[in-house]
């Protein structure tokens, strides 16, 4: 699945691969001139899931202020982890942070969900507050791309 030029998403390869017993998939994204590799567990999340929650996402940032791409999703009833790119709508630009979510990280941003009851309808309720800066003054690593690429 591809978007505009600036920002994209897609697979890589077309069989499961296995690591650590893990299934997993590979993807990239791009954005504007950067791009990165992912892998996606696909034991919680097939990879329909994920191709449908990122047309969703996509579409979503176009009319709301808050979205996001859901890249992995791993062990969630046992308290796992889920990767997601967080889409942050400013203006006609959107800020991109990827994004750890686990119940510590939930519990700190005070967002009242646990993991294990995240889905593809209600994945939204869990990103945290858009935070450019560090609780130490850092700059938080993002990337901004134009509405027009969505």
């Amino acid at each position: 699945m591809a978007t505009a030029c600036a920002f994209k998403i897609k697979l890589l390869n077309k069989k499961a691969k296995k690591s650590e017993g893990i299934c997993y998939r590979t993807g990239t994204i791009k954005m504007n001139d950067y791009y990165e590799r992912f892998a996606m567990a696909i034991a919680d999340w097939k990879l329909k899931d994920y191709e449908a929650q990122w047309c969703e996402g996509l579409n979503r940032i176009k009319h709301y202020d808050t979205s996001c791409l859901v890249y992995s999703v791993y062990s969630i009833q046992e308290g796992g982890s889920v990767y997601v790119w967080a889409l942050y709508r400013l203006g006609n630009e959107v800020i991109i942070h990827d994004q750890l979510l686990i119940d510590q990280i939930l519990e700190a941003c005070s967002i009242d969900k646990k993991i294990k009851d995240f889905t593809k309808s209600n994945c939204y309720d869990y990103l945290p507050p858009l935070e450019r800066v560090s609780d130490y003054g850092q700059p938080i690593s993002e990337w901004i791309v134009s509405i027009d690429d969505f």
